[in-house]
């Protein structure tokens, strides 16, 4: 009887349902979750694929869901095992936007966004966000400083659109940030760039000049995972311009030079290095090197490559109630010099938690920690490459030598001290979210942040003593006489409070979305600095150690806030027709009580002409088409702190009194105030279309556009017998006109091959308007109603001098000039026509825009299996740039540029040598005052194209990697700044194009990720 019963006991207890679940490749899937509807029975697959779930009922329904595929179900029937195959879920993979508030699918987008994903930023492991970005959104302008540790760049978006700050808002996780490479490139998950008003305006005052919104990492359900990513590189200098550093060369050019300036007298030739000194200099060198030196300044201060380091761990864990990622990374760059590098090291973790249906709430918390140590006498870059040999830095010994005279690089980056910057940044961001509706979402949210600096600057003192006698001081190296530390203090702090309800309702073919918040932001920041320059032990760089009576105290300190109300209504009917409205008010503690508050409003429409009936028999070849407009308005409120109020300057002072000199507090008013200074305002008008063919194997994204800026600050006058700065009003108009287009293809060649080719290119002029009658210079540039933005001004050049007929029968700019001189052409006088002579009021006219033009990027990548070879460029199409001084001219006692020997007008070429002389003569007095002068003269073609990034990856084939318990194994070989094609002269780069003490590294990184 008990026999006959265990059967049907075992039936009703269940029993153990195991099995695997694949992909459509067959590949096993880890992490997917294996349950019933009520979830009583429920396990996670294992790295194999494998699940086990002990005691299950005979009938019960099993579901197998994975993040990115369609669910499967089946029913146990208590016998065997229950296996599954998923397929990828294509409308969930749809491309999503994030865009303000809320995210999109892409195809939906009615604005004008552009976007990378952490596949594209994996591709291409550049050191940090902003050099990845370059040329990979039409757009977006992004132009490095260099390649030192800790360097970054500027960004514009849509070119330029006012005169004073044209940086987008940065905002991480919805945390606004001053700099976009304060956040691990490793920790991304995605980066939206927002350009046109319809999509920026719900940032109102803040988003005149573009937003870009980046999106972070989290976990998901089902993850438990850790991940490592390593690298390690090696770098060096894409190249260094050459200088004449030859000691027989280098007198040679002393010696023109010096010559020329006397007025070429019979005889003088050789004013500074006589002759014999010239000719015996080599041989006297072989016996005497302290005197003759012949000292390589390049070698002795840089060195050929630099490594840098990067290690980065995360921790994902997730199920239905928490999901957490924590990520670390610590990254060290050193610079191709001794003593200057780079260390961060951040920490993220992304937090959420799910209460219940109705309520969520997220906390997310970030540090970073940069050290940056640098020598205090900074970058001897230039020095290497610029000092003659015949000036020794070191003697044979290793004792400082004098240099030039005191000017010894060498003897300051050695000895002069050190500069040391630390900053922490803190960052915090805690959501609660509430659901009573399936169709409603309230969320407050409350982001704190905060940012302390701390700088330590000890500047030694830096005798040298002679040669032979080592006790005979000489004196010190220029500007190292005294020991002196600067300690600077710096703490900022922000609190950002924010409340939003969102509707989102699907009713039949109609999809409504409405958006409702209110945010406020305060901001403080206060910095103290203390100085002394009689700190007695150099060695020991703290102010105790300082004279009491001689520290110079400083410090100052300024807040700012806002507060804003914003709505978005989004609508779409059957995916066809869309519309979307936004307005946001914002009101700012930088304008006056009266005029403290702006609204701006946008509006865009969308029409997927794909969706038509009369284009259904292009459906099988066309995926999607779809016309997009907008119009908006932006505010800026980027314009100081307090412009409407009149600023005191405090100092001290020393007054005369019956008791003789006392110390007294002293103010004066410096500025006079203009009490209406309102907001400039950013009109965007945009156009844009979309298309995808093939089911979307071709990509096509289009867009023109026209921004006009109102009511910009200018300076005005007013008399200067009133002592005060000129006050800035709303008097300035600015227009930008631009296009940009992004074509793209991928495709796969049977199961194994991939491939995927893509190119964006963009174009922009901004003009000027009206200027109330005002004209500003700007180094070489004009900012002049009706003109391009800094376009170059300056005059017409009109050849080299050959004769002194020709100086004679000519205008001159200068009465000085002799043959060799650059000659102007005389464009103008006072009654608008030439009257015989050269000056800046009526000869010089615009040359040529300053800004870049068509501004371009793209990639190609192709695999096989698991190998992966990708590569990324970016460039400019079109720019003039001018040349520095530091490229074509001999200065001071520095060595003179490569590049013009043989090709500069000399009194020892002869006359048909000097018909085709590119430079002028060597020539320090009319080189100042004519030749350097900003003219058409050293205006040159800035185009470029770089090869910015090559990649070579290698993915071992899951079933291998599962064997040794890993998820996930790859290796990778990264090349960045291979390759640059230009038309700047040999050494020079069109991202370092105006001196000599910086570089652009070609970077070599051998990297290893693994995840279990």
């Amino acid at each position: 009887m008990a026999a006959m019963l265990a059967p049907a006991a075992a039936t009703a207890q269940g029993t153990t349902l195991s099995g695997t679940v694949t992909d459509e490749t067959d590949e096993p899937i880890v992490g997917a979750i294996v349950s019933d509807k009520t979830s009583k029975y429920s396990a996670m697959t294992d790295i194999d694929g494998r699940y086990n779930i002990a005691s299950v009922p005979a009938g019960t329904e099993i579901k197998v869901t994975y993040l990115g595929y369609k669910p499967e179900t089946a029913r146990w029937t208590g016998k065997g095992t229950l296996d599954f195959k998923l397929y990828p879920d294509a409308q969930m993979l749809e491309e999503t936007v994030v865009i303000g508030y809320a995210t999109v699918k892409k195809k939906d987008l009615t604005g004008a966004v552009g976007s990378v994903g952490s596949d594209r930023l994996d591709k291409q492991r550049s050191p940090n966000l902003t050099t990845a970005l370059q040329g990979a959104i039409p757009g977006l302008d992004i132009t490095r400083s260099g390649s030192m540790p800790g360097s970054s760049g500027t960004i514009k978006v849509r070119g330029v659109t006012t005169m004073g700050d044209n940086s987008p808002l940065i905002l991480v996780d919805g945390t606004p940030v001053s700099d976009l490479d304060n956040v691990n490139p490793d920790d991304v998950e995605s980066i939206s760039v927002l350009k046109d008003a319809a999509t920026a305006s719900i940032y109102g005052a803040r988003a005149a000049a573009g937003v870009i919104l980046v999106t972070t990492k989290g976990a998901k359900e089902g993850d438990l995972s850790i991940t490592y990513n390593g690298e390690f590189s090696l770098m060096h200098a894409s190249s260094y311009p050459d200088y004449v550093v030859d000691p027989i060369r280098h007198m040679q050019i002393i010696n023109e030079t010096r010559w020329n300036e006397a007025g070429n007298p019979a005889g003088g030739e050789y004013p500074t290095y006589s002759k014999e000194y010239i000719e015996q200099y080599m041989e006297n060198h072989m016996y005497d090197p302290i005197e003759y030196p012949v000292y390589d300044w390049k070698s002795r201060l840089l060195r050929s490559t630099a490594p840098r380091t990067k290690h980065n761990v995360s921790l994902s864990y997730g199920n239905k109630q928490v999901k957490t990622r924590i990520s670390a990374s610590y990254e060290k760059t050193e610079a191709l010099y001794k003593g200057s590098d780079h260390e961060r090291i951040y920490v993220r973790a992304n937090n959420t938690i799910n209460f219940n249906k109705q309520w969520t709430a997220s906390v997310d918390l970030s540090m970073r920690h940069a050290v940056k140590n640098d020598p205090h006498s900074g970058s001897p870059i230039g020095a290497a490459l610029r000092y003659p040999q015949i000036y020794a830095g070191t003697y044979p010994d290793g004792r400082i030598a004098a240099g030039q005279s005191g000017s010894n690089t060498e003897g300051a980056y050695l000895e002069g001290g050190e500069k040391k910057n630390t900053i922490n940044y803190l960052t915090g961001k805690i959501a609660l979210t509430y659901k009573p509706f399936s169709f409603l979402t309230i969320q407050g949210t409350v982001t704190p942040t905060m940012s302390f600096q701390k700088i330590k600057d000890m500047k030694k003192a830096v005798p040298y003593y002679d040669a032979f006698d080592t006790d005979q001081l000489i004196g010190y190296i220029s500007g190292y006489e005294t020991n002196t530390l600067t300690e600077t203090r710096t703490e900022n702090h922000s609190m950002e409070k924010s409340l939003t309800a969102t509707f989102n309702k699907d009713f039949g073919v109609h999809a409504v979305n409405v958006l409702a918040g209110y945010e406020d932001y305060y901001y403080h920041y206060e910095t103290m600095s203390v100085s002394s320059d009689k700190m007695t032990l150099p060695d020991y760089p703290y102010l105790d150690n300082a004279n009491k009576n001689e520290v110079s105290p400083g410090g100052n300190a300024f807040e700012n806030a806002y507060r804003s109300f914003f709505g978005r209504v989004m609508y779409n009917y059957d995916s066809r027709y869309f519309i979307q409205a936004n307005i946001r008010g914002d009101g700012s503690s930088r304008f006056a009580s009266s005029y403290r508050w702006g609204w701006f409003p946008s509006a865009s429409l969308g029409w997927r002409l794909s969706k038509e009936k009369f284009m259904e028999r292009l459906s099988p070849v066309l995926s999607n088409f779809m016309l997009r407009a907008s119009y908006g308005s932006l505010g800026n409120e980027r314009i100081g702190n307090y412009p409407y109020q009149a600023s005191v300057n405090l100092e001290n002072a020393i007054m005369f009194g019956a008791k003789g000199p006392e110390a007294a507090t002293s103010a004066a008013q410096i500025r006079y105030a203009v009490e209406n200074i309102t907001w400039e305002s950013t009109h965007t008008w945009d156009i844009g279309v979309d298309f995808a063919l093939f089911n979307g194997r071709l990509d096509f994204t289009g867009d023109i556009y026209y921004k006009k800026t109102k009511d910009m600050l200018i300076a005005t006058e007013i008399p200067k017998y009133t002592g005060y700065n000129a006050p800035e009003v709303n008097a300035g108009d600015m227009n930008t006109r631009g296009w940009e287009a992004k074509i793209s293809w991928s495709d796969n060649i049977g199961k194994d091959w991939t491939y995927g080719v893509g190119f964006n290119i963009s174009n922009s002029k901004s003009k000027m308007g009206n200027l109330d009658g005002k004209i500003q210079y700007s180094g070489d540039c004009i900012i002049r109603g009706g003109d391009e933005y800094m376009a170059f001004y300056g005059y017409r050049a009109d050849g080299i001098y050959q004769t002194d007929e020709e100086v004679a029968n000519s205008p001159k700019l200068v009465t000085s000039v002799g043959p060799g001189d650059i000659r102007y052409k005389d464009l103008s006088g006072i009654d608008g026509t030439p009257d015989g002579k050269i000056d800046k009021t009526n000869d010089r006219e615009v040359l040529a825009s300053s800004l870049p033009h068509y501004l371009f990027g793209g990639y190609i990548n192709v695999g096989y299996k698991g190998l992966r070879l990708s590569a990324a460029f970016n460039g400019v199409g079109q720019q003039k740039v001018r040349m520095s001084e530091v490229m074509v001219r001999q200065q001071s006692f520095r060595a003179a540029p490569e590049i013009i020997m043989g090709k500069y007008w000399s009194l020892y070429n002869t006359p048909e040598q000097n018909q085709k002389a590119i430079y002028p003569r060597l020539n320090s007095a009319t080189g100042n005052s004519n030749n350097y002068e900003m003219s058409d003269f050293w205006l040159m073609d800035g185009s470029y194209m770089r090869v910015k990034n090559i990649n070579l990856s290698y993915t071992f084939p899951k079933k291998l990697v599962n064997r040794i318990r890993f998820d996930n194994l790859r290796v990778y070989f990264n090349v960045e700044d291979p390759f640059c094609f230009h038309h700047y002269p040999k050494g020079w780069d069109p991202e370092v194009n105006s001196s000599a003490s910086n570089y652009i590294a070609t970077t070599y990184t051998f990297g290893l990720n693994f995840s279990f």
